[in-house]
């Protein structure tokens, strides 16, 4: 894996926002995620992300992927971050990409990596350039335009079919 993703994926942390209609009980997880009490913050957010909660959800994600306050599994993480990724959460959309670019909890698809970061970077998050690049690089010409469809697709509807 090229450095400059794996950088990414270790150094990228929480980039949430709380939420108005859950605001008390996401800034009560990331109070205690912030103090280190993992096992409280899931608490807080687990709930929320089963509401269908975007930011919860991508923190529930991050914290099955580093083994914070729940068992570490790869499977769980990329499940939240699927259904965050699919609600429009650009964080859970670079880290799914990510997930699929190393085959950890998902089957390695460089494709599918390729769709997520471009749909992530195209959502504004710069980090999914080079998780993009990096899956490109090792896939052939026809699957990067087949890749850019697809993120384009779900860039128009909304969701990947």
């Amino acid at each position: 894996m090229p450095e400059a993703v794996r950088a990414l994926v270790l150094g990228a942390g929480l980039l949430l926002a709380v939420p108005a209609a859950a605001a008390d009980d996401f800034a009560r997880g990331l109070s205690a995620y912030n103090a280190a009490d993992y096992e409280s913050a899931f608490d807080a957010w687990y709930p929320l992300a089963e509401e269908n909660d975007a930011k919860a959800q991508a923190a529930v994600a991050f914290l099955y992927l580093k083994g914070l306050g729940v068992r570490q599994d790869d499977a769980r993480a990329a499940d939240w971050y699927r259904r965050s990724a699919q609600l429009g959460r650009p964080e859970a959309q670079f880290f799914l990409g990510t997930l699929y670019y190393l085959g950890r909890g998902v089957p390695q698809s460089d494709q599918l990596a390729h769709v997520w970061c471009e749909i992530a970077l195209a959502r504004g998050m710069p980090a999914g350039l080079d998780c993009r690049d990096a899956a490109s690089a090792r896939l052939t010409q026809g699957e990067v335009q087949d890749a850019y469809r697809m993120a384009a697709k779900w860039l128009e509807r909304g969701r990947i079919r």
